[in-house]
C-alpha cells in the first residue's frame, strides 16, 4: 500500500480514501472503550458463575460429598486460570476453573487429591442435573431418626407401666416393671416428662 501524507495529518491509500489522523485516534478509543465494557461484563459473569459454584461446592461438602480446588494446567490457557474446583457429586465428577484474582471464593475448601476424570462441559452439566442417588447425611439422619423413634416407643412403653399412687404418706409415680436393660432412672425422669 503506498501511504501518501498530507499537511493536514491524513493520509490516502491505494483507494485514493483519506482518513484523519483525529478521527482514526477516536475511533480506536471508541473500539478501546468498547473493548472494555465487554471485558467487564465477562468478569461480572465469571464472578457471578463462581459465586455459584462456591456455593454449590460448599452444598455438596456440607451433604457428605467431596469437594476441593487443584491447580490444572491446560495447554494454551493462562496460568493465572490453572484454579480449578472439583466436586463430586452421585452422579459423577464436575470441575469449574476459576480466575486467581477469584481464588479466595474458594479458599474455604481443602485440596482435591483426586484427578480429573475426561468430563467434558456437555457431561458436567448433565451430571449437574441429574437427581442424588443417594445423600450420606440424610441417610445417617434417617438412621439416627429411627433410633430416636425406637427410643421413644420403648419409653412410651415404660410410661405405660407406670401408675400415679395417692397414699397417706406420698404422693408419685410408681413404676410397675422394667424391660432388661433399663436404667430405673432414666425410666422415671423419661415419664415424667411423656405424662
Amino acid at each position: 500500500m503506498i501511504q501518501r501524507y498530507h499537511a493536514y495529518g491524513t493520509y490516502a491509500g491505494d483507494d485514493g480514501t483519506f482518513v484523519d489522523y483525529a478521527d482514526h485516534t477516536a475511533a480506536l478509543a471508541a473500539k478501546d472503550a468498547e473493548l472494555a465494557e465487554m471485558e467487564a461484563r465477562k468478569d461480572a459473569a465469571y464472578l457471578e458463575r463462581n459465586q455459584c459454584v462456591a456455593l454449590i461446592a460448599t452444598m455438596a461438602h456440607a451433604l457428605g460429598h467431596w469437594a476441593g480446588i487443584a491447580r490444572t494446567a491446560i495447554e494454551g490457557w493462562s496460568e493465572d486460570w490453572h484454579g480449578c474446583v472439583y466436586i463430586d457429586l452421585p452422579a459423577g465428577q464436575v470441575s469449574w476453573h476459576y480466575h486467581d484474582s477469584q481464588a479466595y471464593l474458594f479458599a474455604h475448601l481443602p485440596p482435591y487429591c483426586g484427578e480429573w476424570d475426561g468430563h467434558d462441559t456437555p457431561e458436567k452439566y448433565r451430571r449437574v442435573l441429574q437427581r442424588p442417588v443417594s445423600n450420606a447425611r440424610a441417610e445417617r439422619a434417617e438412621a439416627e431418626a429411627a433410633g430416636l423413634r425406637a427410643d421413644a416407643e420403648r419409653w412410651r412403653a415404660v410410661s405405660a407401666m407406670m401408675t400415679h399412687e395417692h397414699r397417706a404418706d406420698a404422693v408419685g409415680w410408681t413404676l410397675g416393671a422394667l424391660l432388661p436393660g433399663d436404667d430405673p432412672d432414666a425410666a422415671i425422669d423419661a415419664a415424667r416428662h411423656l405424662r
